[in-house]
């Protein structure tokens, strides 16, 4: 037994934790893409798990959109949804470089679900 001080690193707590498979493949199979920056939040209205993520390539392409995933049992996603940087782009009326962090929240008071997105842009 190891004798702990201060708090238990969470290496220690998940070491029982087994890989299952991967979810989500990138969008290729060049170095440096991958799919991340994503949160996965449980609808308890519609009893469904929910995951927003940023695919990304290597440069100069970088977080290139928003996917939103579905899944009922936490395991097997399929896509909702996508929003480009293009998109986005022509909403805010200036260039967005790269999407760099989704997540999807929960309006405690309406019920309402929002996706909220940090961008790189250009500043004009």
């Amino acid at each position: 037994m190891v004798d702990w001080k201060g708090f238990i690193p969470p290496q220690y707590i998940d070491r029982a934790t087994r890989f299952k498979k991967v979810v989500l493949d990138p969008p290729s199979s060049e170095p440096g893409s991958w799919v991340g920056a994503g949160r996965v939040f449980y609808d308890h209205v519609f009893k469904e798990y929910l995951m927003a993520v940023r695919p990304r390539k290597p440069a100069p392409a970088r977080g290139i959109e928003v996917r939103i995933y579905s899944s009922k049992n936490g395991e097997d996603f399929y896509l909702k949804t996508a929003l480009t940087k293009e998109d986005i782009s022509r909403d805010m009326k200036t260039e967005v470089l790269s999407i760099e962090g989704v997540q999807i929240i929960r309006d405690p008071l309406t019920d309402l679900l929002y996706l909220y997105v940090s961008v790189d842009y250009r500043r004009a």
